[in-house]
This record gives C-alpha cells, sequence and structure tokens, in this order.
C-alpha cells in the first residue's frame, strides 16, 4: 500500500499510454556475458506494483560495432513492444534511455541480477531486474490445467453503466464429483444428499477482492499469481470463487474519468456489482457469500459488509489497520531504518511527515475553487497554497524549535530534497515539498487513503464472522496495530478470529529480508500454513451458516 507524489503517478500513467514509432540502436562494449533475453522487475508507485519487462533482442554486428534492439512491455498497462531509443551497455553496466523522457541505470551483479533505479519526472525510483529466458515464467504453486472444476470467463455490468467487468468463475460440477471423497465434501458443503437424477447444488461462494492499485484478476505481481492459486485451492475444497479484473485493466472496461477519481471507496460499488452477478448464477448459495480482501481489499471488503448485510464473513488479508497516516509513517520508518537512521532522527522525521500532510489538507481546502479555473487561476492558486504551506512549516519548526530531533530532520529532509526540487525546476527544497504533500492530499486515491480511519469500520462490524491475517514480517501493514486493533475488536463484541505468521511478509511468503523488492524473486507465493488456515475457517462457516 505504499504511495508516491501524484504528480510522478500521473507521468508514469502518461508513459505507458504512450506509443511511439522511434527505431532505437544500442551501442555497447561487449560483456563476458550475453544480455539478451528478458528482464523483468517491478516498479513501486501510486500504491501499486508495475511489472517491466526490457526485452534485449540477439545483436548485429556493423563492422566492429555491435548493435542491440530493445523494447519495454507493461503487462497490467497493456503495453507491449515499446521501442526503446537507446540501449548502452559498458561492462556490466547498461542504460536505458526512452523518449518520455525516462530512463533506467543499473549495473549486473554477481547473481545476476540488475541493480539501478528508474529514473522519470525528477524521480528516480529503485528498480531490481532479474533474467529470464522467456516473457513469462510460472512461480511453482501457479495452478496449471487441466482443473478438476469449472473455470470459464464471465463478465457483468457496474449499475452506472460506465463500467464493464470481466472475471472468471470457478465451481465444481457433476464431473468434479466423480471422486468419491471429493463428492461426499462438495456435497456435504452443499447441504444435499447426492441424487443422479438431480445432479445440481448450490455452493457456499468467495469474492476475491485485490490489493492497492489496479490489479488483474490473478493480483499479478512479477510472476506471482495469489488469485489464481486462492481461487484453485478454495474450489478444490468445494466452493464458487469469483475474481475480477479491477476498472481499467485486463478485460475490465471503463470510462477514464472513472479512473481518475477513483478511490478504496469506489471499489466498494465495483464489488456491490460482484455480488449482483452472483446472485444470478445458480450453482450460488446466496445466503453464504464470503469476501476475501488482500491489502486494501482487506478494506473494501469491511466497507461492503457494512452496508451488504447479506455477507456471511469477510476474510482480511493484511488489510489496513493503523489510520492511513500512521500506515504511511510505518512504512517510511522502514525505508528509514534501512538508510540505517538513528532513531532521534527517525522520530523527528516521522513527526515532520505528520505535520506535512496535516498541512497539505489544510492548504488545499482553504483555497477551494468554487467554480472550474482557469489556466491562470490554477496557476495563481497554486502559488497562493504553495506560500501558504511554506508559512505552515515555517511556524510550525518555530513553535517547536527547542525539539532537538524535529530540527535535525527537517535538514537532513531538505538535504535529501535539494536533488528532486533541481531536477523538477522549483525554487527551492521547502517549495517541492509544499508541491508534493498538497499533490498528495489533491489526489483522489491518495487523499482518501491518508484520511482512513479502518479501525473504526472493524470495530463496528458485527453483522458478519471475520478471520484477519496477519504476517509478523509484514513491511507494508504493521502488525503491532492490528494486534492492537483485535483487542479492541473482543472487547467490542466483534466475532473476530485473528492468526499471526512469524516470518511472512505482505503477501505471506516466507522471507529473509521481507522488503517489497525481495517479493518477487521468492518461488513461493503464498504460505500453505496461511492457506490452511483460511480453508478451515470458511469451511468451518459455511457449515454454520
Amino acid at each position: 500500500m505504499k504511495f508516491y507524489p501524484s504528480q510522478f503517478s500521473k507521468l508514469l500513467r502518461t508513459l505507458f499510454m504512450i506509443l511511439t514509432t522511434f527505431f532505437h540502436l544500442t551501442l555497447f562494449s561487449q560483456s563476458e556475458r550475453p544480455w539478451e533475453g528478458y528482464w523483468k522487475g517491478d516498479l513501486s508507485v501510486g500504491g501499486m506494483q508495475l511489472t517491466l519487462i526490457f526485452h534485449v533482442n540477439p545483436p548485429t554486428h556493423v563492422g566492429e560495432v555491435t548493435l542491440y534492439r530493445s523494447t519495454l512491455d507493461v503487462p497490467m498497462q497493456r503495453l507491449r513492444n515499446f521501442k526503446i531509443d537507446e540501449t548502452e551497455i559498458r561492462g556490466e553496466e547498461i542504460t536505458w534511455t526512452l523518449s518520455l523522457p525516462a530512463s533506467f541505470k543499473g549495473k549486473r551483479n554477481s547473481d545476476g541480477l540488475i541493480v539501478g533505479h528508474w529514473t522519470q519526472g525528477g524521480k528516480s525510483l529503485p528498480l531490481t531486474l532479474r533474467y529470464s529466458a522467456t516473457f513469462n515464467s510460472t512461480k511453482p504453486q501457479t495452478p496449471k490445467p487441466p482443473f478438476p472444476y469449472t473455470s470459464k470467463a464471465v463478465d457483468f455490468s457496474h449499475p452506472s453503466g460506465k463500467l464493464k467487468f470481466g472475471g472468471t468463475l470457478t465451481y465444481p460440477d457433476t464431473n468434479s464429483i466423480k471422486n468419491e471423497a471429493i463428492a461426499q465434501r462438495i456435497y456435504h458443503l452443499a447441504r444435499k444428499t447426492p441424487n443422479p437424477a438431480d445432479p445440481t447444488f448450490k455452493l457456499p461462494t468467495v469474492l476475491l477482492l485485490s490489493g492497492s492499485g489496479p490489479q488483474d484478476r490473478d493480483e499479478t505481481l512479477g510472476d506471482h499469481k495469489p488469485f489464481a492459486i486462492w481461487a484453485d485451492q478454495l474450489t478444490r475444497l468445494g466452493f464458487v470463487v469469483l475474481r475480477v479484473d479491477d476498472r481499467g485493466v485486463g478485460s475490465s472496461t471503463c470510462d477514464p474519468s472513472f479512473l481518475e477519481s477513483t478511490t478504496t471507496e469506489s471499489y466498494v460499488s465495483d464489488a456491490q456489482a460482484a455480488i449482483r452477478f452472483l446472485y444470478s448464477q445458480p450453482m450460488v448459495d446466496t445466503m453464504r457469500i464470503f469476501v476475501l480482501g488482500h491489502s486494501e481489499g482487506a478494506n473494501v471488503a469491511v466497507k461492503l459488509a457494512h452496508i451488504q448485510n447479506d455477507i456471511s464473513g469477510v476474510i482480511s488479508l493484511a488489510g489496513m489497520t493503523a489510520s492511513g497516516i500512521e500506515t504511511s509513517v510505518f512504512q517510511n520508518q522502514i525505508n528509514w531504518k534501512a538508510m540505517h537512521l538513528d532513531s532521534g532522527l527517525i522520530s523527528g522525521l516521522s513527526d515532520l511527515h505528520r505535520e506535512m500532510i496535516h498541512l497539505g489538507f489544510l492548504t488545499l481546502r482553504s483555497n477551494a475553487p468554487t467554480v472550474e479555473p482557469t489556466q491562470n487561476q490554477s496557476s495563481h492558486e497554486n502559488n497562493v497554497r504553495t506560500a501558504q504551506f511554506e508559512a505552515g512549516l515555517k511556524t510550525y519548526l518555530k513553535e517547536h524549535k527547542n525539539d532537538k530531533n524535529l530540527q535535525r530532520a527537517y535538514k537532513f529532509q531538505i538535504n535529501q530534497t535539494k536533488q528532486a526540487a533541481k531536477n523538477t525546476d522549483s525554487e527551492s527544497p521547502v517549495h517541492f515539498l509544499a508541491q508534493t504533500y498538497i499533490g498528495l492530499a489533491a489526489n483522489p486515491w491518495t487523499g482518501y487513503f491518508l484520511e482512513s480511519e479502518p479501525e473504526l469500520e472493524f470495530v463496528e462490524l458485527k453483522n458478519c464472522d471475520i478471520l484477519m491475517l496477519q504476517g509478523a514480517a509484514d513491511q507494508q501493514i504493521d502488525a503491532s496495530a492490528t494486534r492492537k486493533l483485535v483487542a479492541k475488536m473482543n472487547e467490542s463484541g466483534v466475532g473476530v478470529t485473528y492468526q499471526e505468521f512469524p516470518g511472512l511478509n505482505h503477501l505471506f511468503q516466507h522471507c529473509t529480508s521481507c522488503d517489497v523488492s525481495e517479493y518477487f524473486n521468492l518461488e513461493e507465493t503464498i504460505a500453505m500454513e496461511a492457506m490452511s488456515v483460511v480453508g478451515k475457517w470458511l469451511t468451518e462457516r459455511s457449515q454454520l451458516r
């Protein structure tokens, strides 16, 4: 659930929506190890993970010069074979330059990984690329056909008429109950005595809701496909499972204006449309519908359960349990600790981050336009807001002049921001910070995220059962905040079952460093112990309903 300033997020979206016809040449000095093939990495931006796939074609030779051609693919954005203008290779270093402008520069290490940075719009983000001989790689847990159940593509519409969703519905059928043990389990879940004359049955159902940012139906992250695995496991247990491409992704199409204004709340209406679709399916027991959400999807599931009284249960996989601001602070603290900053400086940076978020909202709302602004009006309002932010920050620092950690943090932040301010032609580092934090408040998704208070919704969820799972090594959601929330839920009479897994990250993988960059290199997609807990809980609850 990590986010970055909306300005860069928009630039990145623009990058992946533009197609150009530039032809590229690569001039390089020969390295001992070949470069041709696919280099895959996952960029964390705008609250989501974008998989970038660079393809280096076999070289051609012109005299003593070796020329390479490279392309870029971004599957989530349906971008294929985007021609890269220039690829320069010197020894173990490679640089790709795009006309957008954007670039990647990295160095291949002893493990064969290219470690570097993606740079665009004055921002530089870490990006590690791993080699693959093929475009698509499959992780060991990803299910492969033939399946012992029916899997079919489905589509349905949003009530607004401006969105159409594509997804996959999986369910046991008469072919899958030839195995006696499977037959008994499915008929037991269906609460029906086997009858050859009437092979139909209605089964408990699970709707899967993906994490933050635009995700496809499999919640694809690099080569991992977590929701394909969840769907496979739960369908084998006898459940009907629906997984859906998010709005604007894959087969789900929508009005572009819907994408620009999307918030967590928007996904609730999308989930309601999915529930209505399930009502129309003959194999679905409408009295036993459960919702499993991962990360942001868990918070969508809780919101859905508050307004949809017929939801039987919610499964929260690493849902956000602290406020948006505190979740942001926690994620930043992880990064600051990785920089080996001392605890005093981290404390000061945390307080500074909180205050700048507050000032971003304050200055944005104090100058809210009453009519559609002209370009000059918009520029003027932006200048006024920036000046107010800078004045507010100056006052805050003056009021806390004796707070040594805060004063150190401010100097550190200014020093860290100088280059970014220069790259974006900002008047000063403070000016850059002002525009960044005002931009966060103005962006629909990040603004909603930062102001969210999910703990209140969890504590008041008393109309259905809830299972909460948390990885103790999660670096995106604070496990200690989840434990505190569960205690409050128990005190308030919420029917919650909680399980925390040592050594598991945000995706419920066994991890070593447990940071975001490690997700994609791990062979495991989901730890079996997490899937086992979910399967057992769902089976028990569906039999009680």
